[in-house]
């Protein structure tokens, strides 16, 4: 009785899989490492991670991410933070899992040497590896020409796209250029009123939207549901009421 019991909740006490090195006020997620360095797999690990649908990673190399992702055959929403290393082997695998959302630094990820530093002359967003994408949050958005974010107007399914900056020629030519897209949530620190009235009124597919913790914001979303998208969708709301009134 009590194994059965076990089958029906564990799945669901798994489902959330969030690992991070930094201090950071976890609550009881269990460990799929049985030490700090990530050397030794708890005796669980693949169970765990076959449950996960909501996956945060932070942090680690890119060995470790992949060793986590590759059992991960059921996660839908993917947040890569600091992965250290090229990211090829992550865009390899990407296409390969079910992931639908994705919260990534798009410079990293898209660069061959993450630890040269900041080369945004050699940045080109790639669609191939995010095909099956319909939600993408960008993270340290790269103030680059459309030239080199045009492709990302080729994901067929992209009805959700999130940036943390606001870019007046971006915001124009993803707006124009992004067909499937329903919904462009610009996600800032801070924002005066004044702004903000303004960017509503620009297009009824944007949003303005106040965040300042992202671990602590994506972690929200994954336990309740109450995510980014959906609070923008609330915002928005909001937007259009007032407006009315």
């Amino acid at each position: 009785m009590r194994e059965l019991e076990n089958n029906r909740i564990e799945p669901i006490f798994y489902s959330v899989v969030l690992q991070t090195k930094w201090e950071y006020p976890l609550p009881n997620y269990p460990p799929l490492y049985q030490d700090d360095s990530r050397d030794i797999k708890t005796p669980r690990f693949k169970e765990m991670t076959a449950w996960a649908k909501h996956v945060g990673l932070q942090n680690m190399k890119v060995s470790q991410a992949m060793e986590i992702l590759e059992s991960c055959s059921n996660v839908r929403d993917l947040a890569l933070w600091i992965i250290i290393g090229p990211h090829k082997l992550l865009r390899q695998i990407i296409p390969n899992l079910p992931v639908r959302r994705l919260h990534v630094d798009v410079e990293r990820f898209f660069s061959e040497d993450p630890n040269a530093g900041c080369r945004l002359d050699l940045f080109n967003f790639d669609h191939i590896p995010l095909m099956n994408l319909t939600h993408l949050h960008i993270l340290l958005f790269p103030a680059v020409p459309w030239s080199q974010w045009k492709s990302i107007a080729l994901l067929p399914n992209l009805s959700h796209l999130g940036v943390d900056s606001w870019n007046l020629g971006f915001t124009k030519k993803a707006l124009e250029e992004c067909k499937s897209l329903t919904r462009l949530v610009i996600i800032l620190t801070t924002v005066e009123r004044q702004k903000s009235v303004k960017l509503h009124a620009m297009d009824p597919r944007l949003v303005l939207l106040v965040e300042s913790q992202w671990i602590q914001s994506w972690e929200t979303g994954a336990i309740t549901g109450n995510d980014i998208w959906t609070r923008a969708e609330m915002a928005r709301e909001r937007f259009d009421k007032e407006s009315t009134n």
